[in-house]
């Protein structure tokens, strides 16, 4: 019985359930939509309305929690500033 255990396993391992999740709400942060499949879109869901209420805020705070559950990927305007000193 699944009594009060809530939240889809989807068939990973942990760490490999929150890399998956993180990088789901990461990727609806940035591009507001995309595709997946229905379990996952119900497990990502409150993870997306806690970002989004955090984003409400605008503190401090709220900025650094936010930022520890994104995944880190550098933005692109940062990558290309990179390529151009190296290329330089």
């Amino acid at each position: 019985m699944r009594h009060r255990n809530y939240g889809s396993k989807l068939g990973r391992q942990p760490a490999h359930r929150r890399a998956t999740l993180r990088n789901l709400v990461t990727n609806v942060i940035e591009k507001e939509r995309i595709t997946t499949t229905v379990t996952r879109a119900k497990a990502a869901k409150p993870l997306v309305e806690q970002m989004i209420t955090l984003g409400k805020r605008d503190t401090l705070h709220a900025r650094r929690q936010a930022a520890s559950e994104k995944s880190a990927k550098p933005e692109p305007a940062e990558e290309e500033k990179k390529e151009e000193k190296a290329g330089a």
